[in-house]
């Protein structure tokens, strides 16, 4: 009985690590406006026309999704910031206007993207850095 359990264990085990980190649950708003994704861990994040945040990674933090966010550009830095808090998760999302080369699959986008994020319950912030487009163009693109 024991070894049957301890089996069970072990194949169990073998198919968790066996997952891929790119698992992250697709994201396809229609009024995206801006998409971004990264590795280690893997997550996708969206930013829809109200300024709304949808984040999912392979962290414990699993998705944040927020139905919008106050927006501020940094002007010293080619950059824009997305700053929003949930009753379960605070995120910062920075947006900068610099080359960035997805690690994964060796793309090239104009923008690269910065995340801070964290359950309420927790004292430090995760980090999150990864590569990011615009959908649409908009003001806030640093066109």
């Amino acid at each position: 009985m024991k070894l049957k359990f301890w089996i069970a264990i072990f194949i169990t085990s073998l198919l968790f690590l066996s997952c891929e980190e790119n698992d992250v649950k697709s994201i396809n708003l229609k009024n995206a406006i801006f998409k971004a994704e990264g590795n280690n861990p893997s997550w996708k994040l969206e930013i829809d026309s109200n300024n709304g945040i949808h984040f999912y990674s392979n962290s414990k933090l699993g998705k944040i999704i927020t139905p919008s966010s106050k927006n501020i550009e940094i002007m010293d830095v080619a950059a824009t910031s997305y700053h929003a808090e949930t009753e379960s998760a605070t995120i910062k999302v920075e947006i900068f206007r610099k080359q960035c080369i997805n690690s994964k699959n060796h793309s090239e986008t104009k923008y690269e993207v910065r995340i801070q994020a964290k359950k309420n319950d927790d004292l430090d912030f995760i980090s999150f850095i990864g590569c990011g487009e615009y959908i649409v163009e908009s003001n806030f693109s640093g066109d």
